[in-house]
């Protein structure tokens, strides 16, 4: 298996192993990808960010469900169907292998802190990490971890990881919820009720708003990525992706992330470090992708079959010299289907050419018209063209 371009070694008689690389992996709860730098968007809201995609790998199509079944792909690379979380607040199915186990079994410590419960230890998030933090309350409680509290936590873990065992590979997971609605809702100034409805449909404030969150996640992701290289050295593969996306006065929706239109499904998706291409990836990449591939850098395997590809496969291994030279890559096809107890659609997603249609008024009259606005929706399953399930 390939490894970090810097950590390469031949393994000839008597020569040392390579040592695999320190591994940061990064959610952004509710990030949408068009409101980066990097993918086009015009206000400076991730500066740290886009420098990260301009020297590794961005992928321009990456596309997730909602918070609890996305994260819980991305931490097994498997469909909702087999690691049995279709929604907020169900465990983490017990038969399934992640990717924080398969870390640990290739010699990794492995560590992870997040934002809020319903990605938890009671519902089984924590599996195979040595050290897991986070809120430990009732699951279906939204109890949130702000990104100071959240950098806190992690530099402790740096920090005692150096200490006790510097030549031992990290893997720490990492997650922000920081760009949440209420947006903004970490700033102790906050005074307005943001559950009336003129506060959520004004959307030049709430875009403000979102942004300011977006800017405060960037500058925290910096933060840590200076601190884990200034303790750790250079050696350190950093992913930044996303749970799900948000519509914020996009198709009749004030706020939140219901349905399966691109401001909702689409995500940043971010491979940094060395021996990763410089490079934009056009082709459709999936949140499931991102274990199989972090696995692979490491050396390491899943205990069960995947459903994800090796990212680095996409963007550079899985091509040969003439595709590479001509700007062909294996196309990937998906279609994305809606959960039906918020919206029974179907997506067909062809490149940057998308085709949506609602079968009934779930969306229009649950989401929109409902005067309780949603905080998330169960799962969006993605299907590969060449059959069978996937998420997305």
């Amino acid at each position: 298996m390939l490894l970090a371009a810097s950590a390469l070694v031949l393994v000839v008689a008597g020569s040392p192993r390579p040592q695999p690389p320190n591994i940061v992996l990064i959610s952004v709860d509710t990030l949408r990808a068009d409101h980066l730098g990097a993918y086009g968007y015009g206000q400076a809201t991730s500066p740290f960010l886009d420098d990260l995609a301009g020297g590794g790998l961005l992928f321009e199509n990456a596309y997730v469900p909602s918070t609890g079944p996305s994260h819980a792909s991305l931490l097994t690379s498997v469909v909702p169907a087999k690691h049995g979380v279709t929604n907020n607040g169900l465990p983490l199915r017990g038969s399934t292998d992640t990717l924080a186990a398969a870390l640990h079994r290739a010699g990794y410590r492995t560590a992870g802190v997040v934002a809020v419960s319903h990605i938890g230890r009671r519902v089984a998030f924590s599996r195979g990490f040595d050290t897991f933090v986070g809120p430990e309350n009732d699951t279906t409680q939204d109890i949130r971890i702000d990104a100071d509290r959240i950098n806190k936590t992690a530099r402790e873990i740096i920090d005692a990881h150096a200490a006790a065992s510097p030549r031992k590979p990290l893997f720490l997971f990492v997650h922000y919820f920081d760009c949440h609605y209420p947006y903004r809702w970490w700033d102790p100034n906050r005074t307005e009720d943001p559950w009336k409805a003129e506060v959520m449909s004004d959307r030049a404030k709430q875009l403000r708003r979102y942004d300011d969150g977006v800017r405060r996640v960037d500058q925290h992701i910096r933060e840590l990525y200076n601190y884990v290289t200034a303790r750790l050295g250079t050696n350190v593969v950093f992913c930044v992706t996303a749970d799900h996306g948000e519509q914020i006065g996009d198709h009749g929706l004030g706020v939140g992330h219901a349905d399966i239109y691109r401001e909702t499904v689409a995500v940043p998706m971010i491979l940094g470090g060395p021996g990763i291409p410089s490079r934009r990836v056009a082709a459709p990449v999936s949140t499931m992708d991102v274990g199989v591939t972090l696995a692979a850098l490491a050396g390491a395997r899943f205990g069960n079959a995947v459903d994800g590809q090796d990212l680095l496969a996409t963007g550079e291994r899985g091509s040969s010299w003439l595709q590479r030279l001509l700007g062909q890559e294996p196309k990937r096809s998906l279609a994305v289907t809606g959960a039906p107890s918020y919206t029974r659609s179907v997506a067909l997603v062809d490149e940057d050419h998308w085709y949506i249609k609602n079968f009934d008024h779930v969306y229009r009259y649950a989401w929109i018209q409902s005067p309780a606005p949603a905080e998330s929706g169960p799962g969006t399953a993605v299907a590969d063209a060449s059959g069978g399930d996937r998420v997305s």
